[in-house]
């Protein structure tokens, strides 16, 4: 069922997704090498599978939005987002970002975007 809430944050996103896009790729830049080390690949894959990145723009090759997921969990009104990408160091898990309007909440495999428990451990953090 689609409530006022999935309609709040859906608007949300078509008048803010440039603000939410820079939001999400900067996030992925400052946790970018911790993501590299737990990946671990040998210098000879790294460079094609997972490069060094150092601006954000560097991601376009390396990553695809595939589906939004509007979220039956809100706060103030708005429903979570999770945001599902495929990813060219992680065929099987891919890459997911669990955000509140332009905060990101949380940056793990595509599970991540659409796990109910991440938005409401955001919501209720006890």
């Amino acid at each position: 069922e689609v409530t006022q809430e999935h309609v709040e944050a859906y608007n949300y996103l078509v008048q803010d997704q440039e603000r939410i896009r820079n939001t999400i790729l900067a996030a992925l830049l400052a946790q970018y090498k911790e993501l590299q080390e737990d990946y671990g690949y040998d210098d000879e894959d790294s460079a094609s599978i997972m490069p060094d990145v150092n601006d954000v723009s560097q991601f376009k090759s390396l990553i695809g939005l595939s589906t939004v997921h509007l979220m039956n969990v809100s706060k103030d009104g708005t429903a979570y987002i999770g945001y599902e990408f495929g990813c060219s160091w992680d065929d099987e898990h891919g890459l997911g970002f669990m955000t509140h309007k332009d905060r990101v909440i949380k940056i793990g495999g595509a599970d991540t975007s659409f796990l109910t428990w991440v938005a409401d451990e955001d919501l209720n953090p006890e």
